[in-house]
């Protein structure tokens, strides 16, 4: 259930169509070495996920969504999910995001707050503009998986 919440917050994030821009699939994106480092590396994506999670849990938009949760537990699944869109060096997350995504309820109502929350964190990262809708852009594919309720 918990990394189910992982892959519900990202597909939630990648979903809001006024935010993303259409990044190509995964297996044919071009692989960025600057957009790692964009973010600070492992500790920086680390920061991202965890001021993303917090933000989010204390967001009356979408806190809901987080009741019952292992946060701490959430916070590093999301980090991996982002170090690996990000073509970082990370620990993977352990199951693809369609496998996970089932569990936290994130309705498509909930994707504008939490793109909100997530580029919340990626400014409080000091991340470029540019690397930010670069993650973005990586996230959009897994908006059809998103809960339409």
């Amino acid at each position: 259930m918990l990394l189910g919440a992982v892959a519900a917050l990202a597909v939630a994030i990648a979903a809001n169509p006024g935010v993303l821009a259409h990044g190509p699939p995964p297996a044919a994106r071009p692989k960025d070495p600057d957009l790692f480092a964009a973010f600070h590396g492992q500790a920086g994506v680390r920061r991202v996920a965890d001021h993303l999670v917090d933000r989010a849990a204390a967001d009356p938009r979408v806190a809901g969504n987080f009741r019952n949760q292992d946060l701490p537990r959430l916070k590093r699944a999301f980090a991996a999910q982002i170090c690996d869109l990000l073509d970082g060096s990370c620990a993977d997350a352990g199951r693809d995001t369609a496998a996970v995504r089932k569990g936290l309820g994130v309705r498509a109502a909930d994707a504008k707050a939490l793109t909100e929350d997530l580029r919340w964190a990626m400014n409080e990262e000091g991340a470029p503009f540019r690397a930010q809708d670069a993650l973005l852009a990586r996230l959009a594919p897994q908006r059809k998986d998103l809960a339409q309720r």
